[in-house]
């Protein structure tokens, strides 16, 4: 996505997207423990690097953030269907974020799966 079309969003429309975004994208690290070591690691080496070879002040540290943010909003933006305010499940929302179409199908399918089974006590 152009980062002129993230930035053309209504404000209420782009509030809700950074929400889900962040949610979901802290959702897929959490769930697994080798990825939330990884990015600490990398966290550990990019601020060593910020404050001992670049000798980057905290306000700088922090427009840093802001940018590698914005640029990382405006490429997972694409992520969402263009309906997602409309979505009143957030799971299949979310399916549908990391895996599309296939991905929310596949979710659909063992969510009515994992019902019969519970039916079936």
């Amino acid at each position: 996505m152009e980062a002129e079309a993230w930035n053309k969003l209504e404000n209420k429309k782009r509030e809700k997207a950074v929400n889900l975004i962040t949610e979901f994208s802290s959702i897929a690290v959490s769930w697994n423990d080798m990825q939330q070591k990884k990015i600490l690691d990398i966290f550990s080496q990019l601020i060593t690097t910020f404050q001992e070879e670049h000798n980057l002040k905290p306000h700088e540290l922090m427009v840093l953030s802001k940018m590698l943010q914005e640029i990382s909003l405006t490429n997972l933006f694409e992520w969402l269907p263009s309906d997602f305010e409309d979505w009143k499940n957030k799971d299949e929302l979310m399916a549908t974020f990391f895996f599309g179409q296939e991905g929310l199908a596949s979710y659909k399918e063992e969510k009515g799966k994992t019902a019969k089974l519970d039916l079936s006590k």
